[in-house]
C-alpha cells in the first residue's frame, strides 16, 4: 500500500477506526475493556451487561454532568451492535441475548493497549542505555587518571 490519500481514505472507514472515531470512543472504549477485557470474559448476557453500562453512566453522569449521556443503556448497546462494535446473538439454552466483541472492536482495545504500552518501554529502556554510558565514562575516566 502507497498510503495515498484514497488508500487512507478507506482504511478509516474501518470497523477499528471507526470505533475510535466515534462521538463517545471514550465512553465506549472504557466500557467494553472493563466489562469485556478486566473481567474476562467473551460473552456477557444483555441483563448482565445492560446493568453494568447503566451504573457506569450513572457514575459518568454524577461526574461530567445529567445530560453528558442521556440515552439509557439498552439504547446504547444496540446502537453499538448496529455499528458493529457488539455482536448480539442468541445462544440456543436461553431465550436471551448474548454480547461479545466483534473482532473490530477486539483490534481497537488491542490498539489502545499498545499505545500505552510502547510508551512506558521505550522510555524505560532509554534511560537505562544513558545509565549505562554513563558508567561507562566513569570507567574510562577512572582507567586514564590510574595511568
Amino acid at each position: 500500500m502507497e498510503y495515498t490519500y484514497d488508500d487512507i481514505n478507506i482504511l478509516i472507514q474501518d470497523a477499528p477506526l471507526k470505533l475510535l472515531r466515534a462521538t463517545y470512543a471514550p465512553l465506549i472504549i472504557s466500557f467494553l475493556y472493563q466489562s469485556f477485557k478486566k473481567n474476562n470474559k467473551d460473552t456477557i448476557t444483555n441483563t448482565e451487561l445492560k446493568t453494568a453500562l447503566s451504573d457506569y453512566l450513572y457514575n459518568l453522569n454524577l461526574t461530567l454532568g445529567e445530560t453528558a449521556f442521556p440515552g439509557t443503556a439498552q439504547e446504547y448497546l444496540d446502537t453499538w451492535a448496529n455499528m458493529d462494535f457488539l455482536r448480539k446473538h442468541y445462544i440456543t439454552t436461553s431465550d436471551e441475548p448474548v454480547f461479545e466483541l466483534t473482532p473490530a472492536s477486539e483490534k481497537a482495545l488491542g490498539f489502545i493497549k499498545e499505545l500505552e504500552k510502547r510508551e512506558f518501554i521505550g522510555t524505560e529502556s532509554r534511560l537505562i542505555k544513558i545509565f549505562n554510558y554513563l558508567n561507562e565514562i566513569v570507567y574510562i575516566e577512572e582507567i586514564q587518571l590510574a595511568l
